[in-house]
C-alpha cells in the first residue's frame, strides 16, 4: 500500500485513511508506519500492529432426511447429490443410528414419584405412572426411581388414598376433603383405575362399580349446566371413551350419537375426536373400518404439522378461561393422546415417530410441563414401547454410498446412545460427482432401527435470497438519530458513517419450535452496543431492543458481539416474534451483511434465512 506525505502542526491530529479490500478469510495483520522527514527529523520514527479478523459472509445450511426399519434384513435407499458450487472443507454427510426413539423419561417418574402435592387429579396421574413404570423400568433401568416392591408400595398407599376420597356418589372432587365431585376429576380418576387395570394390577371392584355408576349421567354432576357446550362434548367424549375401557359394548352407539349431535368431527378438539374414536374402535366389531373411526384419522392428518424429523398436532380450542381449567388442556397433552390413539387405531401410520420425537422435544428439564402431561405422555410411550420397540436390539446398521461402505454401527442391548459417522463434504464432491448417487442403508438383526441422514453444506456465493425451511426470517435498518442516516438501496442500505441506527429482526413461524437460535451477522462497519456495560452512548431516548424491558420476551437470553448479536429461545411460539438492538456505523466502504439466520440447534435442517444485504457507508 502505498504512503501518505502529510504536514502537521504540533499538538494536531489528522485521520489517514487507507483503502484495503479483503480477499480470503483469517486474520489481517495490519502496521502502520510514520517517520518525520526533513533536516530537524533527527531519525524519529514509530509503528502499531493491529489484527483485523476477516470473515467468510457463507451462510450454513441443513437438511436431512430421517426413517425407521424394522425387519431383519430391511433396506432404504436415498438419493443423495451434494449440492453445486459449495465449499468443500465444510460440512459434510452425517449418518446418525439408534435403537430407540424413546431416550430416557426417567425425569418425567422422577417429577411424578416425588410430586408434594397430594390432591386427586395428581394422586391418580401419579397411580398410573407407577403402573406405567414397570416395563420401561425393566428395559431401561434407573438407578434414581424405586424398584419393586417398593414402586408396588407407594402406587397401594396412593390407591387406598384415592379409595379413601370417593363421595358417597361414587365420584370425586379436585380435593380429598371436597363433598362435592368434580367430572373431569372423576373422569381422570376412572381413566386411570382402566389403564391400570389393563396393566394387570388389581383396583376395588367395589369401588370401581360405584365410579361406573356415577358416570352414567355426567349431567348429574355439580354445574354441568355451566360449562359451554363443547366443553360438555368434550366430556361426554371422553365419558364413552373410559366407560369403553371397562369394556362397555354400548359406547359404540352412543359415541356415533355424540358424533351426529355433534355436526362432524370438525366440530370436536383434537383431544375430544381422539377419545371419541377410540371408543368406537375398542367396542365395534368394525374396528379401524368404522366411518367415524375413518373420518377422524383424516382430521388427525389435517391437523398436524410436521418437518423433516418431528410433527406436532395443531390446537385450537373454542374453550376459552374457565371452561378450559376444567378439561386442564395444553398443547403437549393434546399430542400424546393423538399420539396414542393413532397408535391403537392406526400402528402402521408413518406421522407416529415423528409425533413422539415432537412430545420428547417439548419437555423442559427433562419432563413435561405438569401431572396432566407427564402421565398422558407417559402413556403414550408405554404403548409405542410395547408395540414397536418390545424387542431386544441386536442389529447392525450397515450405510452404502453406492457400492462404498460409508458407515457400520451396531447396537446391542437397549440403550439411549445415537451413533454417529461424518462424512466430509470433499468426499462426497470428489466421488458422488454432478449425478444422484444411491444411499443404502441395510439392517441386519432384530431390533428397530431409527437412522438420521443430515446433509451440511456452505454455499460459497455470497448475495443470497431468503429461504424459508421452517422459520421465516426479515431484518430491517432504521436510523436513530436523522433520517437520513439509513437510505435503502436496490441490493441493501447506505448508512452514515459515526451514526446510530436500530436493526430489527422478525422471525415468523407457523408452528411451535424447540431450542431455536435467531443469529445476525454484522457487516464490518457495524458495531452492536450492549447497553448494560458503561460507556455505551446514550442512545437518544430511544429504547435499545425491543425485548429488552421487564415485560414478557420470546428469547431467553442473547449475546451482542463484535461480528453478531445472537438471542437464543428454548421454546418458540406460532407466530410473529421482533428482536431488536442498536449498532454504530464505525466503518467506511462497501460491505456484506450476511443473512440473518434461525435454526432449531438440534434439528439444524429446520432453519430460515433472511436475503443478503449490501451495505455501503458513507
Amino acid at each position: 500500500v502505498g504512503g501518505f506525505r502529510i504536514h502537521l502542526e504540533p499538538q494536531q491530529r489528522l485521520e489517514v485513511r487507507f483503502e484495503a479490500k479483503t480477499v480470503l478469510p483469517g486474520k489481517a495483520k495490519v502496521q502502520v508506519g510514520a517517520e518525520m522527514v526533513g533536516a530537524a527529523a533527527g531519525g524519529v520514527a514509530d509503528a502499531a500492529d493491529a489484527e483485523v479478523p476477516v470473515w467468510t459472509p457463507a451462510t450454513a445450511e441443513a437438511f436431512a432426511a430421517y426413517g425407521e426399519l424394522d425387519p431383519d434384513g430391511a433396506v432404504a435407499t436415498h438419493a443423495l447429490q451434494p449440492p453445486a458450487d459449495v465449499y468443500p472443507a465444510y460440512g459434510g454427510l452425517q449418518i446418525g443410528s439408534s435403537s430407540t426413539i424413546l431416550q430416557t423419561v426417567t425425569d418425567a417418574f422422577e417429577y411424578l414419584v416425588e410430586y408434594p402435592f397430594e390432591y386427586v387429579e395428581s394422586m391418580a396421574s401419579r397411580v398410573l405412572a407407577f403402573a406405567l413404570l414397570k416395563d420401561i423400568q425393566t428395559a431401561f433401568a434407573s438407578p434414581t426411581i424405586p424398584k419393586d416392591p417398593e414402586l408396588t408400595t407407594l402406587g397401594s398407599i396412593l390407591v387406598q388414598k384415592l379409595l379413601k376420597a370417593q363421595l358417597p356418589c361414587g365420584g370425586f372432587g379436585f380435593w380429598a376433603q371436597d363433598t362435592e365431585a368434580d367430572v373431569f376429576v372423576t373422569l381422570h380418576v376412572a381413566h386411570c383405575f382402566a389403564q391400570v387395570q389393563r396393566k394387570g394390577h388389581k383396583v376395588s371392584a367395589h369401588a370401581v362399580g360405584r365410579l361406573i355408576e356415577a358416570l352414567r349421567d355426567l349431567s348429574a354432576f355439580p354445574h354441568w349446566d355451566k360449562y359451554s357446550e363443547s366443553t360438555r362434548r368434550t366430556l361426554q367424549c371422553l365419558r364413552c371413551y373410559v366407560l369403553s375401557l371397562f369394556e362397555k359394548a354400548e359406547m359404540a352407539s352412543e359415541a356415533a350419537e355424540l358424533y351426529n349431535a355433534a355436526g362432524g368431527v370438525h366440530k370436536l378438539g383434537l383431544d375430544a375426536a381422539a377419545w371419541l374414536a377410540l371408543a368406537v374402535h375398542g367396542t365395534s366389531p368394525l374396528k379401524a373400518t368404522h366411518s367415524i373411526v375413518q373420518s377422524v384419522l383424516k382430521y388427525f392428518a389435517n391437523q398436524t404439522v410436521e418437518t423433516a424429523g418431528a410433527a406436532h398436532c395443531c390446537t385450537g380450542y373454542e374453550d376459552a378461561g374457565a371452561d378450559t381449567l376444567v378439561l386442564l388442556r395444553s398443547s403437549p397433552r393434546t399430542d400424546a393422546i393423538v399420539l396414542e390413539a393413532l397408535q391403537v387405531m392406526d400402528p402402521s401410520n408413518a406421522i407416529i415417530p415423528k409425533l413422539m420425537k415432537g412430545l420428547l422435544g417439548v419437555r423442559q428439564r427433562g419432563r413435561w410441563g405438569n401431572t396432566q402431561e407427564n402421565v398422558f405422555a407417559l402413556l403414550a410411550v408405554d404403548r409405542y414401547f410395547n408395540t414397536y420397540e418390545a424387542a431386544t436390539p441386536a442389529f447392525t446398521a450397515h450405510s452404502w454410498l453406492s457400492t462404498s461402505l460409508v458407515a457400520d454401527h451396531e447396537h446391542k442391548g437397549r440403550s439411549t446412545v445415537t451413533k454417529v459417522t461424518d462424512v466430509p463434504m470433499k468426499y462426497l464432491v470428489d466421488t458422488a460427482g454432478a449425478a444422484p448417487q444411491p444411499l443404502h442403508i441395510h439392517k441386519v438383526g432384530p431390533g428397530r432401527l431409527y437412522y438420521r441422514l443430515g446433509l451440511k453444506y456452505a454455499p460459497k456465493s455470497n448475495i443470497l435470497p431468503a429461504h424459508d425451511a421452517g422459520f421465516i426470517v426479515q431484518r430491517t435498518y432504521k436510523a436513530l438519530q436523522d433520517p437520513e442516516d439509513v437510505q435503502t438501496t436496490a441490493q441493501g442500505y447506505k448508512l452514515k458513517s459515526g451514526r446510530l441506527i436500530e436493526v430489527t429482526l422478525t422471525l415468523e413461524t407457523r408452528m411451535v419450535r424447540h431450542r431455536v437460535a435467531l443469529v445476525d451477522k454484522l457487516p464490518a462497519c457495524l458495531e452492536p452496543l450492549n447497553p448494560a456495560l458503561a460507556g455505551t452512548p446514550e442512545l437518544g431516548g430511544t429504547p435499545p431492543a425491543a425485548g429488552r424491558c421487564c415485560y414478557w420476551r420470546w428469547y431467553d437470553h442473547d449475546n451482542l458481539r463484535d461480528e453478531r448479536v445472537e438471542a437464543f429461545a428454548g421454546r418458540v411460539w406460532e407466530g410473529a416474534h421482533t428482536y431488536s438492538y442498536v449498532a454504530q456505523v464505525t466503518g467506511l466502504g462497501e460491505f456484506i451483511a450476511p443473512p440473518a439466520t434461525a435454526e432449531e440447534v438440534l434439528s439444524p435442517e429446520v432453519f430460515g434465512r433472511s436475503a443478503t444485504l449490501t451495505v455501503h457507508a458513507e
